[in-house]
């Protein structure tokens, strides 16, 4: 009849008061995975999920554990999951342990993991323990040389000047203070050369080269190009004013010393260790050595 509600729809309107009626929609409530496939998910209704604690940090727990328990994860702490062995495990563990082999979506894991590979990273950080021997720095030297030579014959005008000119060589920065105490760990090699100044013009300061030390006991840096396949080499270089013939040793430490440039100080606050000339490769240039040793 015109006018009438349709069937079921009067107990409605005969409800009075605030609060006697249910909500339609029911509220979202924490998502709960209810079967063992993963990849099913239950709704998030409150009809379809088991009731949870009011407490936020008790919820998140006991979510994570009855996840962890519905699927029954072969392997996690060593037997299949069960209520002893998800006690206190943090909440990332049941994760990984679960995705590892039910492949959950990358929204449900909680960090990033990277997977060991000896062949790119064999020590912490990234960085080499393996020794420096007294090969590794001839090889060095001969790396910049190289790479140096390249640079005279690209701009002789301009760098190419100062062929003829060096003095020494040196390994610096984290590198050599490896060399000495064999502990800091090798993330790359930093070589730098050091020419007798000329007239006309210093060294070019803000010269940089680089070289591939190549496959070797040191390996390589994870986050190096792909390029490189073994430990990068950092080519550097300046002039100083002393004679072409001066003592290698006793200009380093004479530079080191006054450290009035910026470069001069970050080298002293590490260590300098001379490869070039040949005959002094391994010399401890920096730090000195104090009187009683």
């Amino acid at each position: 009849m015109p006018g009438e509600l349709p069937h079921r729809l009067r107990r409605v309107r005969e409800e009075p008061g605030f609060g006697a009626q249910q909500p339609l929609v029911p509220a979202e409530r924490a998502l709960v995975v209810t079967h063992r496939e993963a990849r099913e998910k239950a709704g998030r209704h409150a009809f379809t999920l088991t009731p949870q604690p009011r407490n936020l940090h008790a919820e998140k727990n006991q979510t994570w554990h009855s996840v962890a328990l519905e699927l029954g994860v072969d392997g996690f702490l060593g037997a299949p999951a069960t209520s002893a062995d998800l006690h206190g495990s943090r909440p990332a563990e049941v994760v990984r342990a679960i995705g590892a082999r039910y492949r959950l979506p990358r929204s449900a894991t909680c960090h990033r993991t990277t997977r060991w590979d000896p062949e790119r990273m064999t020590t912490r950080y990234g960085r080499s323990l393996e020794r420096i021997d007294g090969n590794d720095l001839l090889r060095l030297a001969k790396l910049a040389a190289d790479v140096e030579a390249g640079l005279f014959a690209r701009h002789p005008h301009g760098a190419g000047r100062y062929d003829g000119r060096l003095v020494c060589r040196a390994l610096c920065q984290g590198a050599a203070l490896h060399y000495l105490d064999q502990r800091n760990g090798v993330k790359d090699f930093d070589v730098w050369s050091f020419y007798a100044a000329r007239d006309d013009g210093p060294f070019p300061y803000r010269w940089r080269g680089t070289a591939d030390y190549g496959p070797s006991k040191f390996g390589r840096y994870p986050d190096d190009p792909p390029s490189f396949t073994g430990r990068r080499v950092d080519l550097l270089g300046r002039s100083l004013d002393v004679p072409l013939d001066a003592e290698p040793a006793t200009v380093l430490r004479d530079y080191l010393s006054a450290a009035r440039s910026r470069s001069a100080k970050e080298l002293a606050a590490k260590a300098v260790v001379l490869i070039n000339p040949g005959q002094l490769a391994g010399e401890v240039v920096w730090p000195m050595a104090s009187p009683s040793e």
